[in-house]
């Protein structure tokens, strides 16, 4: 990987931008390969409590905000539900577009707004995983009534 331009002659836009383009290095190494471990039900439920009471404080987190390059999205699929097959949690891979498959899910726990929505969602085998939704326009997104606790859904 690049070196880090000095702090001396870099803003902090640039500085932004030179580690969000370090990580989709990194991102894009880890290719097709899994996840090399999924965090337990306990420490899914802490993080979100973490980002529930700080949404409730009205911390913003301004540490936190990132800068992220937004790849041209994949097209919606047009293929019939019926003709996709299903996939587990444990099949997915990173940075993979699945084509032609289903994954279906339940969320767990009570969504938390919070830089995104988060909450953890579970799949028929049982494994659970964190999921998040990022940079939903309210006039264009479809309705997220979908994304509370306990109700099926699929992705």
């Amino acid at each position: 990987m690049a070196e880090a331009p000095a702090s001396s002659s870099r803003s902090p836009v640039k500085a932004a931008i030179w580690k969000a383009k370090q990580e989709e290095t990194l991102a894009s190494m880890q290719q097709g390969q899994k996840p090399i471990a999924r965090p337990s039900r306990a420490e899914l439920n802490k993080r979100l409590q973490g980002m529930k009471a700080d949404a409730h404080r009205g911390q913003q987190y301004p540490h936190q905000e990132r800068l992220y390059i937004v790849k041209s999205a994949y097209a919606p699929s047009v293929t019939p539900v019926a003709q996709l097959s299903t996939i587990a949690l444990s099949d997915l891979l990173l940075e993979t577009h699945h084509r032609r498959k289903l994954l279906v899910i339940r969320i767990v726990a009570d969504a938390v707004d919070y830089l995104g929505v988060h909450s953890i969602a579970q799949d028929a085998a049982g494994d659970i995983d964190h999921i998040s939704l990022h940079f939903q326009n309210p006039q264009t997104a479809p309705s997220l009534a979908w994304f509370c606790p306990r109700v099926p859904c699929s992705l």
